[in-house]
């Protein structure tokens, strides 16, 4: 999966696959380069108006690639989260 071109229908399919395949005991390791998309402008290269998939990816379980990755103040730590 390109973070650049995400299939077709990533938002509104693919992510609710995950997000219940990660709630049922799966696991999930993500990584992307959201700053150089937000730098660089998208996929177009003039603007970044379509969302970064990562951030897509990441909104349900609360984290992001882009600006103000993660739901928390500045000050507080994220801790890792122990499986269930």
């Amino acid at each position: 999966l390109s973070d650049w071109a995400p299939p077709d229908q990533f938002a509104t399919w693919h992510v609710s696959l995950i997000e219940d395949f990660v709630r049922d005991g799966g696991g999930l390791l993500v990584g992307g380069l959201g700053w150089s998309y937000a730098q660089q402008g998208g996929p177009d290269g003039t603007a970044a108006t379509i969302p970064y998939a990562g951030d897509l990816l990441g909104q349900p379980f609360g984290f992001a690639f882009t600006r103000d990755a993660f739901e928390s103040p500045g000050n507080t730590p994220i801790t890792l989260q122990a499986g269930q």
